[in-house]
């Protein structure tokens, strides 16, 4: 079980590195607000809200000045990275009033002589609080994506629980949550205790291709078994944290 977890981490961590997304600053903060939406599809379903994730991505020059770009983001505490055909810095920051943790980084990869670099932008918050979140999109929208100028890719991801007690099985409560977005499932990873379902919706504008279509949407469900709790993951356009 544990190896499925890490190749599935790592599946859905190379999508999200590989795509290059060229949404407009308008776009973007569309693909923000589906967040919002995830939140409250889950909490209709009486599924408590532990954690959820923005995960940004945009492509930059190498020849970029990163210590212009580590000014322009002064209020991080940045350190760097150097490992074989890695070159990282990595910025970090925690605004107390928002309930947010930052993390920032700018990536350089070289394989083969021919380099890649990218900015990499996490933020997590825990539970759900409808202020906090509308501070934080404003804060979200003006600092960040002005900065980044648009060209960038964003992933949403929340994380919950329910301990009501699920009489019908897993793969059945999941496809419940895929409807609360008007998704229909295009592929499906099913297990005693553990299903992953992949899904689209015409809600959403973005999409990754697969094997069986384009997707939007993932929904993962895990059991901890008797008179433990169901954790549910839901990601946009897929999960990109283990589960």
């Amino acid at each position: 079980m544990k190896r499925n977890n890490l190749m599935l981490t790592i599946v859905a961590l190379l999508i999200f590195v590989s795509l290059v997304g060229k949404h407009s600053i308008q776009g973007a903060e569309s693909d923000v607000s589906n967040l919002e939406k995830i939140v409250e599809g889950l909490q209709l379903e009486n599924i408590s809200i532990d954690e959820w994730n923005v995960y940004m991505k945009k492509p930059i020059q190498d020849d970029e000045n990163v210590q212009q770009m580590i000014q322009e983001f002064r209020l991080y505490k940045w350190s760097e990275q150097k490992e074989e055909n890695v070159h990282k810095w990595i910025g970090t920051r925690e605004i107390h009033h928002l309930n947010v943790k930052e993390t920032l980084q700018i990536v350089t990869t070289t394989i083969n002589n021919h380099s890649q670099s990218y900015i990499l932008y996490n933020a997590s918050g825990t539970g759900w609080h409808d202020e906090k979140w509308a501070d934080y999109t404003q804060y979200f929208n003006e600092n960040l994506l002005r900065k980044f100028n648009g060209n960038v890719q964003i992933f949403t991801c929340v994380r919950g629980h329910t301990s009501d007690k699920i009489e019908s099985v897993l793969q059945f409560q999941a496809e419940r949550i895929l409807d609360k977005f008007r998704a229909k499932s295009v592929e499906a990873l099913v297990e005693e205790n553990f299903v992953s379902i992949s899904g689209l919706t015409s809600d959403w504008n973005q999409a990754i291709p697969t094997e069986k279509g384009n997707m939007n949407i993932q929904v993962a469900l895990r059991n901890a078994g008797l008179g433990g709790n169901t954790t549910v993951i839901v990601g946009t356009p897929i999960i990109t944290t283990e589960y």
